[in-house]
């Protein structure tokens, strides 16, 4: 008999299960038989499937009722149906019909499903620091090793189970629908990664073509489905964050499940294994100096400070840091490799940039004492990207305005005023370097 479906965790827009269907591209639970006395209380244990999946569609102002799921999307399947609709005709001698066996084939090892729109996962932030933030806390919280009255011995993480799991891409257009226009996706991908199958969405629709009609099903035994709208469904991420890997996060922290380093610590295993690509070993930077890193590229040219470009910055914060004999360097991310980005980002303490993609690179940084990161905004507007994932990460978030500094909780509302996204950023250099002054003192 087919095994019914269970689900490890769930929290919104994230959930882990083991034994899932798909067929002609809806996603099945498999559940015991109408006219059994747990038939119910089985429904009963799976969670709403709004809070699970959607349709997929890009959010925007009114779509609500079209990004709900559908019988298209996610629906419940009995084992008598699943039988009848699978199973295998065989005619006797007498001429007499009956159904034997079943069309289902297994899918091999574990598959990552995010249900994406587009636009999220071929950006370095949303892939790196977002999905991969939430599949860390899931993956590795469920079987790094940590107590659970849960089964899990039979499947194994990414990192265990080479050559056989797949990070499956339904709505992406080809293999660019995962790749950032800087390459980071896929160097953090092939190196934190490299025995992960992708498929694109060329892949998904033959898996549903070969499942469309009376062709069967697929059977997938682990698989960890991720949804942003469902994610922000829930307060966590739709009011307080706008961040889904923080539904996942604290869903495992509060349970316990964070996968722990031999020190008792929070250890996020992506991070390691990228260290160890890029050729850092964890302890390298020396205890006495607080390295200080400014960031400007990944997606802008500089950023105005004081009327000229970003380099003011620089030399005010180098002067008022180098006294203190703090370093501080400032990087130009499209002129020094990837192996070379990740390693700085590793040994840096305080990480300062304009707003935008670099920031990405404090999911790399070392927790300590003084780890710090402060964002440059233009004056008015501000954006949730970097602030939870910073302080989930157990480091300190600054934002600032030209002059003005503020931290969580005392921020301000989201906004995106006329030069928001732009390359002419006003900042005072005194009002950052004095803040990064005040942090490494720990007056603040």
């Amino acid at each position: 008999p087919l095994p019914y479906t269970t689900i490890l965790h769930h929290a919104p827009g994230w959930t882990l299960f083991r034994d899932v269907y798909m067929s002609n591209g809806t996603l099945l639970i498999l559940t015991p038989d109408r006219d059994t006395p747990n038939h119910l209380d089985f429904i009963k244990r799976i969670p709403e499937f709004r809070m699970v999946t959607s349709t997929g569609l890009p959010a925007s102002p009114g779509n609500e009722a079209e990004r709900e799921p559908t019988e298209r999307d996610m629906a419940f399947i009995t084992s008598k149906d699943a039988q009848e609709n699978w199973g295998t005709l065989k005619t006797n001698g007498k001429g007499e019909t009956k159904l034997i066996g079943h069309r289902v084939l297994s899918v091999s090892g574990s598959t990552l499903l995010p249900n994406d729109p587009p636009q999220f996962l071929k950006h370095y932030y949303h892939l790196v620091a977002e999905l991969f933030l939430g599949v860390q806390a899931f993956w590795y919280g469920t079987f790094a090793g940590n107590a659970t009255p849960l089964s899990v011995q039979d499947y194994k993480p990414f990192s265990d189970s080479p050559s056989s799991n797949s990070f499956v891409l339904r709505q992406q257009s080809g293999s660019e629908g995962w790749r950032d226009v800087l390459g980071f996706n896929a160097f953090f991908l092939r190196t934190t990664f490299p025995e992960m199958a992708i498929e694109g969405e060329e892949d998904w629709v033959d898996r549903v073509r070969a499942t469309s009609g009376s062709s069967g099903a697929h059977h997938i035994p682990l698989l960890l489905l991720t949804d942003r709208s469902a994610a922000f469904r829930e307060t966590m991420c739709g009011s307080r964050s706008q961040r889904t890997a923080s539904e996942a996060w604290e869903y495992m922290r509060g349970r316990g499940l964070l996968a722990k380093s031999e020190e008792g610590k929070e250890k996020m295993e992506v991070r390691e294994r990228i260290w160890t690509v890029a050729g850092f070993r964890k302890g390298v930077a020396a205890s006495d100096v607080v390295q200080v890193h400014g960031i400007a590229g990944q997606g802008h040219k500089g950023i105005d400070a004081e009327g000229s470009r970003a380099l003011a910055l620089v030399n005010k914060a180098w002067k008022r840091l180098v006294r203190r004999q703090w370093e501080f360097v400032f990087m130009e991310l499209e002129k020094i490799g990837r192996d070379e980005q990740i390693r700085v980002a590793a040994k840096t303490d305080i990480l300062v940039s304009i707003h935008g993609n670099g920031l990405s690179h404090l999911v790399f940084m070392q927790p300590s004492p003084v780890a710090t990161v402060i964002g440059i905004f233009y004056p008015g507007g501000y954006a949730h990207d970097y602030s939870w994932t910073t302080r989930a990460l157990g480091m300190e978030w600054w934002g600032i305005w030209k002059d003005e500094s503020f931290t969580h909780p005392h921020k301000p509302w989201v906004e995106y005023p006329e030069g928001f996204h732009g390359e002419d950023i006003p900042v005072n250099g005194d009002t950052a370097a004095k803040l990064v002054e005040r942090r490494i003192d720990d007056k603040i």
